[in-house]
């Protein structure tokens, strides 16, 4: 027996405290998602720390919320007012005054949203599986009590590769000599960084095939103790020393799965 109007208010006000409570929600996880990123971030990401939920961001979430609110709840506000009660009651009448074209309509989008959750949901779970079977995998390094930072020399202070060299090398005996340090090093680019440095690479003895060309391999350039400082065993032979310089004889430190591509059983 209620009016029209009494009754758009009512399923208004349902529908816009959904949406509020639905971006609730939605700011409460992207808080804690932001956190996670800084957490767990790279941290060549330009300004991380400075990511937050300002003002602007909650004034743009009520306005959303409102508008969704509004928008989503005005049609089936109108909707159900302007259904034909009387027959709804009556034994035998239709359940709604809708038509056979507005119930294919509805059967369609019914069927359109749970195909399109289903796909959401799939991919969530792939998502997931791939992040657990990527926290298992082995990186080959070691991050427990390891300490990383980036130095950068201005190129007028320091002009030429000698002066660049005497800095680093005065660095790392200041490092191994601080109390509590096991091991200390130098490398560029660092692991999972997301820098990258390639190139060609030749066997000597070995002579490539017609229209072949040199393989490609990442490279990564390091100083003695680099592999002590991020927990990368040496499986055969040996890791850089100080004897190692741009006037001895040329050294390299390849990876086991170069060694077992090019060079098997050796």
């Amino acid at each position: 027996g209620a009016a029209q109007g009494r009754l758009i208010r009512q399923l208004l006000t349902e529908s816009v405290l959904l949406a509020f409570f639905g971006g609730l929600l939605g700011l409460l996880l992207g808080e804690l998602a932001i956190q996670f990123v800084k957490a767990f971030g790279p941290l060549n990401i330009p300004r991380l720390h400075e990511i937050r939920l300002d003002p602007g961001v909650f004034a743009f979430a009520l306005a959303g919320t409102l508008v969704a609110g509004l928008l989503f709840g005005l049609a089936p506000a109108l909707g159900a007012t302007r259904e034909n009660l009387v027959e709804t009651l009556k034994e035998g009448g239709h359940r709604s005054g809708a038509g056979p074209g507005r119930q294919k309509i509805r059967s369609a989008l019914l069927v359109s949203e749970v195909a399109l959750a289903l796909v959401l949901v799939i991919a969530a779970g792939l998502l997931v599986r791939t992040f657990f079977h990527l926290l298992k995998v082995d990186p080959g390094f070691n991050t427990s009590r390891v300490l990383m930072f980036e130095l950068t020399l201005p190129g007028t202070r320091y002009p030429d590769k000698d002066s660049l060299a005497g800095v680093y090398r005065k660095v790392l005996d200041r490092l191994n000599d601080i109390p509590g340090v096991q091991a200390a090093g130098l490398g560029s680019p660092m692991p999972m960084s997301g820098g990258q440095e390639s190139s060609a690479f030749a066997i000597p003895g070995r002579a490539l095939g017609k229209d072949a060309q040199n393989p490609i391999a990442s490279y990564t350039i390091a100083s003695p103790g680099y592999f002590s400082a991020i927990g990368t065993p040496i499986l055969r032979g040996r890791p850089f020393l100080d004897s190692d310089t741009a006037d001895s004889q040329p050294v390299a430190i390849i990876s086991k799965m170069l060694a077992e591509q090019f060079y098997p059983g050796e």
